[in-house]
Parts: C-alpha cells; sequence; structure tokens
C-alpha cells in the first residue's frame, strides 16, 4: 500500500560467502569472466529510489542524505540449497547527495557463481531489521533527522538477472504524511502566526509491522502508543509530520499555540482514515479564536490523485 521513493545502492567488488566451496572449486558454468576481476564473479551494483512524490516539502523527497543507512537483505533465487550466502542484513551507507551507496564494512556482495539470480528487499531506517516487530514515529518531528527516522520504507525486488549493470530498485513510504499549511484570511494581519507551535493531537504513534513481508498492521489491535506529534515550533507556514496509518476519530487533532500565547484547538469534525503511502494536506485558515480547514489526500508517489480538496468546516 505504500508508496516509496527511489535510491542509490552500489555493491561492488567483494567475495561472497559460499557453502562448501569457493567459487573457483565450482564447474564451469559457461558465463563469460568478468574483465575486472578475470572470474566469473560478477559484482551486484544496485541503485535505489524512492517512488516519485509530488507532495512538495522537499525533505526526503529525492534521494537520501549523505550518510543514511539501509538494511538490504541479499538471497540467491533458488528452491535448493543455495549455492552462496550473504551477511543478513548488510547495511550500506549513502556516500553522496546523489544516493550512491555502498557497504558499511566495504565488503560488496557478487552474485552467485552458478549463474542463479538474486533476490532483495531492503528497509529504512535502519533501526528496522528482519526481527523488528513494530515501529514507531518520532514525538518530536521538528527537524528534519526525527521526521526521517519516522519515515518508515520498504523495498523488494525478485529474480534480478546476473547482469554488469546498474539494477534500479524502488523504496515505498510505509507510513502516512501531514502536511499543514498555516494562513489567515485576505486583509488579516499575518504577523499573528510569527513563532506559532503547531502540535497534532491525539494519534497514535506505534504500530505492528512486518518488515520480512514488506508489511504493517492493518487492524486498531495494531496501533498503541497514543500521544502528539510536534510538528513546528517556529512558525513554519508550511509543515510536515509522519504519523502511523490509522483512521482518527472527531477529537482534537491540531493545536496551534501562537506566539502571543493564545492556544486555539481543532476539532475534526468527521473521521479521517490515514492511509499507508498517503499525503494528508491539511489548510489551515486562522482568524482570531476561528479555525477553518481544507482537506486533500493523494498518494505519496506518481499515482492518480484520490480525491479532490474536501471542506471539513462549513
Amino acid at each position: 500500500m505504500i508508496q516509496m521513493r527511489k535510491y542509490l545502492l552500489l555493491f561492488g567488488l567483494g567475495p561472497v560467502f559460499l557453502l562448501g566451496c569457493s567459487s573457483n572449486d565450482l564447474p564451469s558454468t559457461g558465463i563469460e569472466p568478468d574483465p575486472g576481476t578475470g572470474t566469473s564473479e560478477v559484482p551486484i551494483q544496485i541503485e535505489p529510489h524512492v517512488a516519485s512524490t509530488r507532495a512538495g516539502l522537499s525533505v526526503q523527497n529525492t534521494e537520501f542524505d549523505k550518510g543514511a543507512q539501509v538494511n538490504v537483505f541479499l538471497s540467491e533465487a533458488t528452491t535448493g540449497t543455495p549455492s552462496t550466502r550473504y551477511t543478513q542484513p548488510m547495511t550500506y551507507v549513502t556516500t553522496n547527495y546523489a544516493g550512491a551507496m555502498s557497504p558499511s564494512n566495504s565488503i560488496f556482495p557478487y552474485y552467485p557463481a552458478n549463474g542463479n539470480d538474486v533476490n532483495l528487499w531492503a528497509c529504512y531506517p535502519s533501526t528496522v531489521n528482519q526481527n523488528t516487530t513494530t515501529f514507531t514515529v518520532m514525538g518530536n518531528q521538528t527537524d528534519n533527522s526525527n521526521y526521517k527516522k519516522s519515515d518508515l520504507m520498504y523495498c523488494k525486488e525478485e529474480n534480478i538477472a546476473r547482469q554488469k549493470t546498474v539494477v534500479p530498485i524502488t523504496f515505498y513510504h510505509k507510513m502516512a504524511k501531514v502536511q499543514i499549511y498555516l494562513s489567515v484570511p485576505a486583509g488579516k494581519d499575518a504577523s499573528v502566526l510569527n513563532n506559532s507551535t503547531v502540535t497534532i493531537t491525539n494519534v497514535m504513534r506505534t504500530i505492528a509491522i512486518n518488515p520480512s513481508a514488506q508489511t504493517i498492521g492493518t487492524t486498531a489491535a495494531d496501533l498503541s502508543n497514543k500521544g502528539n506529534i510536534v510538528v513546528t515550533y517556529n512558525g513554519a507556514l508550511n509543515s510536515a509530520a509522519i504519523i502511523v496509518p490509522q483512521t482518527v476519530d472527531p477529537d482534537y487533532f491540531l493545536e496551534i499555540r501562537l506566539g502571543n500565547g493564545d492556544v486555539l484547538n481543532y476539532m475534526l469534525p468527521q473521521s479521517i482514515e490515514f492511509k499507508s503511502g498517503t499525503v494528508n494536506t491539511f489548510q489551515i485558515s486562522v482568524n482570531e479564536q476561528v479555525i477553518k480547514a481544507t482537506y486533500t489526500v493523494r498518494p505519496w508517489n506518481d499515482a492518480p490523485d484520490i480525491n479532490a480538496e474536501v471542506s471539513l468546516d462549513a
């Protein structure tokens, strides 16, 4: 259900872990030797991307930051005993802002020497691995670091054929994004919004997940840890935070604390389902002690829009 970005991983030259023999001991496969190594060993080169978004706000909309880490799980595509086993997980680190990545231990994987394909799945952030059972978004997402720690993404590619070219792989966002735009009615003094703090209130922050199956929880029983998420504290008129997918019933949903100390609360007039892989945009108009809102939801990728803008208040 998610949608995610495409990012770059580059797997270079390095040994493969074989069961019981080295690649030089294997029977001939008829595979042309790689000119870079003089053997039939071919490095796995991967270019990760995140499914493209039109959501605005450039935080993690194009490439991972330099130094970002993802966990990559490789396996030989076979129904029998694999000839090659890989370290699980292999942690990859971006080496530049264009998304190029290399293993954190500088040991690169190879395709199986017998010519078999490989399967791959990966997850971000690197705090998530094959044994992780829950995921919690950060309670303070006023900085890019905590925002990105909340942006759970999965990638899965099967039957990657042995090749010397770079293989593109795609990550998809599994959480829901909430985007908030603050404004005042025409003719009103916008300085009232200076130094304001915006908080999402009364939402679940933890959800059950199964990374190896590329799934997240789908029922209320999979949700826990109800609380608040601070979106911005410096009066930003456009900001965003990530929440776990859930249905939020009519209740206080947004708190806007103005720079003069006044606190305004916005209550949802209807239930809203924040679906996995969606961008949920709230246009908030602040007029003295009155808040009006319109709501738009669309995919967090390049799929068609889900629905048009909806006015939440008469």
